[in-house]
């Protein structure tokens, strides 16, 4: 597991210890400065399948 990779599973974690949620503002940043609403967006987008992206989000394979 890379370090970004643990770094925001731990931000992550301590996020929804706090919330309760991982409803993460896409802009969010930690206390410690690491970008968890990136990190959150980078793991949904790879997660989701191509075809089912809206078209024009950062990793669809649709042109705008």
């Amino acid at each position: 597991m890379t370090r970004t990779r643990r770094e925001g599973l731990a931000s992550a974690q301590a996020f929804h210890d706090a919330y309760h949620h991982l409803d993460v503002p896409a802009d969010h940043t930690d206390p410690v400065g690491f970008e968890l609403g990136r990190f959150i967006t980078t793991m949904r987008d790879a997660h989701t399948p191509a075809a089912s992206r809206p078209t024009g989000s950062p990793n669809s394979t649709h042109s705008a």
